[in-house]
């Protein structure tokens, strides 16, 4: 994952560290170490003043770029945390865990403000650019739009024959049996639809 401004680079590792390396010079800038576990991912908070990872340990932390000293570690998921992104204002935090849930963070507090079960796999999280109250999952070979207090789900697409393996777009055909309506919804989810 680069910085916002491109400058920077992070990799996230089985020796249960995260460096921060110069894209340029190929130099690493820090070594941020401190879970227990192998480190699944890292990334920048939108204002590129954070950095956030999440470990086969089953946290989540948050560190300080310019110090490289662990700011939080948001704790409460009973399995490995596979996923962890910020919202694109940086106040909230998704996690998705093995242990079947999504937890949603208070980035100033550190704490879990809403647990959400998940019975079927794979889920695929994520904040949309324009809605923050929105996330994307995969359920019965079916796309559903579910907002994040768990209590709207809605049918995105359903297309006979479609194995759905995520919430990627990007490579169906162009000419995949969809509806109007459908190819609109999955544009605003991001989708990069020839016709």
């Amino acid at each position: 994952m680069h910085s916002p401004d491109g400058k920077k680079i992070l990799s996230a590792s089985y020796d249960k560290t995260v460096k921060e390396w110069d894209a340029a010079t190929g130099e690493c800038l820090k070594t941020l170490a401190g879970h227990m576990m192998e480190v699944n991912g890292a990334l920048y908070s939108p204002d590129g003043e954070k950095i956030l990872s999440f470990s086969y340990d089953k946290t989540i932390k948050e560190w300080d770029v310019g110090t490289g000293e662990c700011i939080k570690t948001m704790t409460g998921h009973k399995k490995s945390v596979n996923k962890a992104e910020y919202s694109k204002d940086g106040k909230r935090i998704l996690s998705d865990s093995l242990d079947g849930t999504i937890k949603e963070w208070d980035v100033n507090t550190g704490k879990c403000l809403k647990t959400h079960k998940q019975k079927d796999n794979p889920i695929i999280i994520g904040y949309p650019t324009n809605d923050t109250n929105i996330k994307l999952k995969t359920k019965e070979n079916k796309i559903y739009i579910l907002d994040t207090s768990g209590q709207e789900e809605r049918e995105l697409i359903n297309v006979p024959g479609l194995l759905i393996q995520g919430c990627s777009f990007k490579n169906l055909h162009p000419d995949s049996d969809l509806s109007a309506e459908s190819k609109n919804l999955m544009r605003r989810y991001g989708a990069e639809i020839d016709e």
